[in-house]
């Protein structure tokens, strides 16, 4: 089921990134704040797809590198703009959520 999961939100992520968006005004904080939750749920989801929690690891890397090549994408994209600091913050929520998800109990 978290298969399924994983693999949905991977192609919610695609559409909500190459999906034109508005004026974003005053609200550039807040986009990168929307990359860190969306980046940080993508790991989770991960992780609670994976049956052997070893490879945790290299699917945090895959999930970091494939934000990072969606944003690479968005410069050929039209009426979207790379960012180098949306990549950034897609690499930061993947992190705070593979730290949410092998933190030590206790």
């Amino acid at each position: 089921m978290y298969l399924i999961a994983f693999i949905c939100y991977a192609g919610l992520i695609v559409f909500a990134s190459l999906v034109q968006h508005g004026s974003e005004g005053g609200t550039h904080h807040l986009d990168k704040l929307f990359h860190i939750v969306a980046y940080g749920i993508f790991a989770v989801l991960g992780y609670q797809a994976l049956k052997d929690k070893s490879v945790y690891l290299p699917l945090c890397m895959a999930i970091a590198a494939f934000g990072a090549f969606l944003e690479l994408f968005l410069a050929f994209t039209p009426g979207r703009n790379m960012s180098g600091l949306d990549m950034l913050a897609n690499a930061a929520g993947v992190a705070l959520g593979a730290m949410l998800m092998t933190r030590k109990p206790g």
